[in-house]
């Protein structure tokens, strides 16, 4: 317990002293689907940092790995404080998410019933000046980059299509979902062997000829970069795990391989080839409370771009989480 209290007390200090510096940039958008007026192109460099605080926050973390069809799924539960959980729960409360957004345009023809998300304004603001658990997820993706020797960007902050809107920053408030809208919500957030990229990632080791990625290659392999989505969980007080809205992950043929069950404060980290969606809810008919219970789920689409072209990683970061 005094250990606990300890690595608590280093924990609240390093919160305070340790800063993420994060920088703007644009990427160059390749495709002619995502060329329209409102896309917004930029995107946010956490710059690599040695944190200390994200080193012993993994290492007292409990962490499970799970692979589907050789793609990588990691949950990580006791990263956070218990303040930072309170904090975020509030911050949420205080929001109006008074936007709809759902997986895609597929999945609203076919009547997948839409989450609430926080409209531009508000969702930038949470962004820009974050609540204290998001500040240590910046911190966490700054510390993988210098540990891994990689650039760490998020996706283009806006892809917008004629039809649909592709956020590299979602907010998905759920109080209630059916077994259809599970179904039809199911997606990929990119697909690099087939798909490929629509932005140009440039290579930051040496090569003879090319100064860019190709648009289509496998996910993490040797000198190519890694894509993935980090999903930070909070729910309401009165949520309780077995009323179900946590994360499927699917096999290719749809075939549900792993839950995770929603907990606060767990968060996810997925390679966004993954075919994933939110679980049917599993309500009690009649709730104990006046305020239905709720949760949301804030994510991040990130890509690691690497600076050594004999490394995956990939496994690199397996390498990293290991005890």
């Amino acid at each position: 317990m005094t250990e606990k209290k300890d690595t608590q007390a280093i924990l609240e200090k390093l919160a305070k002293e340790e800063i993420p510096s994060i920088k703007k940039e644009t990427a160059v958008i390749t495709s002619q689907r995502y060329q329209t007026a409102k896309s917004i192109p930029l995107v946010f460099h956490f710059e690599e940092r040695p944190f200390a605080s994200a080193e012993l926050r993994i290492k007292q973390s409990m962490i499970q790995h799970i692979a589907i069809d050789s793609n990588d799924i990691y949950t990580f539960d006791g990263y956070f404080l218990p303040s930072e959980g309170e904090d975020l729960r509030k911050t949420t409360e205080q929001s109006a998410f008074s936007r709809s957004i759902v997986a895609g345009y597929a999945s609203q023809k076919k009547g997948e019933e839409p989450a609430r998300a926080m409209d531009n304004k508000e969702k930038w603001k949470l962004f820009s000046t974050p609540p204290k658990a998001l500040s240590e997820v910046f911190k966490f993706l700054s510390f993988i980059s210098f540990r891994l020797n990689a650039k760490v960007t998020t996706l283009p902050w806006e892809l917008y299509d004629q039809e649909v809107l592709v956020p590299t920053f979602a907010t998905n408030l759920v109080e209630k979902l059916s077994k259809e809208s599970e179904t039809f919500g199911k997606h990929e957030d990119y697909n690099t062997e087939k798909e490929g990229l629509c932005f140009e990632v440039p290579i930051l080791y040496p090569s003879q000829n090319k100064h860019i990625h190709p648009q289509t290659f496998i996910n993490g392999e040797k000198g190519r970069p890694w894509l993935i989505t980090i999903m930070l969980f909070a729910t309401s007080v009165n949520f309780l795990p077995e009323y179900g809205l946590g994360s499927i992950f699917c096999k290719q043929d749809g075939t549900i391989a792993f839950t995770s069950t929603c907990h606060h404060m767990r968060f996810c980290l997925f390679e966004g080839n993954i075919i994933h969606g939110i679980e049917q809810s599993h309500l009690p008919s009649i709730m104990p409370s006046v305020r239905p219970p709720w949760r949301v789920s804030y994510v991040l689409k990130i890509i690691l771009n690497p600076k050594d072209s004999t490394r995956s990683l990939k496994k690199d970061f397996y390498q990293l989480i290991q005890p």
